[in-house]
Order: C-alpha cells, then structure tokens, then sequence
C-alpha cells in the first residue's frame, strides 16, 4: 500500500500521466511505421478528452511558433487536393503529426519535465542502434558461411543503408534524421554539464552514433550531421574555455575519420561521389536536390500560394 501511496505521488511530483506516458511512447517509435500511428491516434484521443474536460481547467497556452506550426501542418491538407498518391499523402501528415505538432501541442499546456520527454528519445534512439549493431554480429557469426571469421571479413561482409535496419521495418533517412536530431538534445546537454566523466561519455556517445550513421548511407543526414557537431563542439568548448576536452575531441574525430576511410569504404565513397556530383551542378547526370530545386523553382514562381500540384508537373 504505502508502495502504491508512494508511486503516486511521484507521478503527481513529476506530472507524468496517461497522456505523457503515451507520448513518450509516440517518441520512442517515431521509426516505426505501423507502430507509431497507434500511439499517435492514442493520443489523439484522449488529449481530446483532456482538453476539453469540463472538470478540469487546462491552462492553455500558446506562442507564435505554435500557430505557425499549426499554419504549417494545415499546408498538408490543402496539399492532399493536388495529388493522387492519399497513401503518401496521409504518411507524411502522420509523420508531422509525431514529430512537430502534437510533442509541441502537448509541451505548451500540460508538460513540464519536458527534460524527460528528451532524455528518453535519446536513450530510444540508442537503444535501436544498439539493437541493429548486436543484430549485425549475430547474422556475421550465426549466418556467415566463410571462414575463418576475422575483423577484415566481419567490415567487408557488414551490410550498410537499408540493410543495416532490417531488424525492424523502418525507413533509412528518416531514421538518420533522428540520430542527428538526438545529437541536438546531446550538445546541448553537453553545453551545461560541468562533469568531465559526462562529457566524455556523451562525446564518445556521439562519435558512435556518426559512425552507425555513417554507415546508413542516408547522404543528406550525414553531411548535416556532421557540420553539426563540428560547430556545436568547437563553439561549445572554446566558450567554455574546455581546451582539454577540445584536444580530446580532435583526436576522437581524427580516430573516427582512420576508422571510416579503413572500413568503410562503400560509405564513404558513396559520400564522395554525392559531394563531386553537387560540385558538377546541372551538369551532374544524377538527380541531386540542387537539381530537382532548379527545376522546381520556376514551377513554383507560377503559383506560388496554394501550389501547382503533380497532376500539372
């Protein structure tokens, strides 16, 4: 009983319920196509109930960036007027709803330990990598049909982009944009703490994601991601006068970079090969998104308020 007593009142203490428990849920599953949109509908629902209890007065409040979100998700529904393809169409609005609307919704009214929110889709994107690297060594050392086994062999035989995630049915950008978005949440963890044990451990946390990242071939992702941390690490700690951690840093990238150029070449070749193709401009006989953006922009100067739709493309 007094356990009980005592579970409750941490919940109360923390403000967790049903509807932050079922968020958390939404975060954690963000890769996940067919189990993500259970936990979104979840919520859905009964933050509807929430919302407009009447025994309960929810102080709602809300900014600019919360409306213009809204004005941007209402985009997507006037979209779906101009295409043919609904089942896209419907996965792209569910997308925005797990990722901007409903955490943001949720946050401006009721959640205060957004902390949590956070620390727990980062540990969920770590706990997937985890997941997909043990998955990697069970298929090498149950699956593999050459021998002997040997580290050259293990680098040689490891599959990359999609194939790397398929332990569960997820997409391989996407899930690249997640990493970088976790090591968003690190850095700025990483700006505050004064432990140097914790910013090693999160430095070496992120050194390991890039690595797995890396090998996704999700090219866009992997370029952000590293302009990313590059900046982020070398304002952080020049700021914060960390010159050690600075030094520490170098190395690590340094490491990283050996480690990459001697084992996995078909990542980073292929990065390569984006980066001299984006160089060639129209020139380029590969559709880049700089090439797609040319062609797009003079579509959208014609109309560009309510869109021209891919009927007319």
């Amino acid at each position: 009983m007094q356990l009980k007593t005592y579970a409750t009142q941490f919940l109360q203490k923390n403000n967790i319920d049903f509807v932050f428990i079922l968020l958390l849920g939404v975060v954690a599953t963000f890769t996940l196509d067919k189990i993500n949109p259970i936990f979104i509908f979840s919520l859905m629902i009964v933050q509807g109930f929430v919302l407009f209890r009447p025994d309960e007065k929810v102080n709602f409040k809300t900014n600019t960036y919360f409306w213009l979100l809204m004005a941007l998700y209402g985009l997507n529904i006037v979209g779906m007027l101009y295409t043919d393809n609904y089942s896209k169409g419907f996965n792209t609005i569910t997308r925005q709803i797990s990722f901007v609307l409903f955490p943001l919704f949720y946050s401006v009214y009721r959640v205060k330990n957004i902390g949590l929110l956070l620390k727990f889709y980062v540990i969920a994107v770590f706990g997937f990598i985890l997941a997909f690297e043990l998955h990697t060594l069970y298929r090498f050392f149950y699956k593999s049909d050459i021998f002997p086994l040997d580290l050259e062999l293990f680098f040689s035989y490891r599959y990359t982009g999609a194939e790397l995630t398929k332990l569960f049915e997820m997409h391989n950008a996407y899930f690249g944009m997640y990493i970088m978005f976790s090591h968003v949440i690190i850095l700025d963890y990483l700006s505050r703490t004064k432990k140097y044990y914790a910013i090693i451990l999160l430095l070496l946390l992120i050194a390991f994601q890039s690595l797995f990242l890396l090998q996704m071939v999700a090219k866009t992702a992997i370029i952000l991601n590293a302009l990313l941390i590059l900046c982020s690490l070398a304002y952080i700690l020049i700021k914060r006068k960390l010159f050690a951690i600075l030094a520490f840093s170098v190395v690590l990238l340094v490491a990283s970079g050996w480690f990459a150029s001697q084992h996995l070449n078909l990542s980073v070749s292929r990065i390569t090969d984006r980066m001299m193709e984006l160089q060639k401009g129209d020139g380029s006989q590969e559709e880049t998104r700089a090439r797609m953006w040319s062609a797009a922009i003079p579509v959208i100067k014609e109309n560009y308020l309510i869109g021209t739709g891919n009927r007319r493309c």
